[in-house]
């Protein structure tokens, strides 16, 4: 592929925004306003250290009419996603404009005490479709072991309920199932869920956490709590 744009077909631009976009939503969004899939085209780029996503556009001969396009598009994006377009000078991406790649891979997490989850589904999947946080944290979920089976448009969900054998009054944790994460549990106790998220740019460690208003179990969820971060302090210093 040739590096000198004049003898390319199209232009390319670097989508500089907070988060990574989901393509179908944006191709929509395009469509409504007048540019289909062979004028505009999204590719989302695995780097090292970063992703990001390279928006490309077919040229036309009148230069005129090609700025218009190109301005719209630079508007639209940035009404819609408060997005920049920044022109590449080479398809292979060696020279990429300044950007904050740093944000393009952001991880969006949501803490809510839900206070019994059955009657808020329909609420909370209203809510995750629009906001589209990367995980989920939700306390008092109210739910037991004879709960149906619990789902939320688009998340893979972890979750402590009620039994016989313990006073839990429900956790869950949801990770989108279009992100790149790897999951693992490595905390699972009464009040506390804890997970580990992995993929080729981090490493998180999440604990959702609830401590109840008072008496000895808010007592021994407080201690529980302090030993977590003081084990993770520990491995910092």
């Amino acid at each position: 592929m040739e590096n000198n744009f004049s003898k390319n077909k199209r232009l390319y631009f670097v989508i500089d925004c907070c988060e990574l976009l989901n393509f179908q939503e944006v191709y929509n969004f395009l469509k409504e306003n007048n540019f289909d899939e062979k004028t505009v085209t999204l590719k989302r780029i695995i780097k090292e250290k970063f992703n990001y996503d390279r928006l490309s556009i077919l040229k036309i001969e009148n230069e005129t009419k090609m700025n218009k396009k190109i301005e719209k598009l630079k508007n639209l994006f940035s009404a819609k996603y408060k997005a920049e377009l920044k022109l590449l000078k080479c398809v292979k991406n060696d020279d990429l404009p300044e950007v904050n790649y740093s944000n393009m891979d952001k991880t969006k997490i949501l803490s809510l005490n839900i206070n019994c989850l059955k009657y808020k589904i329909e609420q909370l999947n209203y809510y995750l479709e629009s906001r589209k946080p990367t995980v989920i944290c939700l306390q008092e979920t109210r739910r037991t072991d004879k709960s149906k089976k619990i789902h939320l448009n688009g998340y893979k969900i972890i979750e402590i309920v009620k039994t016989e054998n313990n006073n839990c009054r429900g956790l869950l944790i949801g990770v989108r199932t279009d992100s790149d994460f790897l999951i693992n549990t490595v905390k699972f106790s009464d009040n506390i869920l804890g997970i580990s998220l992995k993929n080729r740019n981090k490493k998180i460690e999440l604990y959702n956490i609830y401590v109840p208003c008072s008496g000895e179990e808010r007592n021994e969820a407080l201690k529980e709590a302090v030993e977590i971060i003081k084990t993770k302090l520990k491995k910092l210093l």
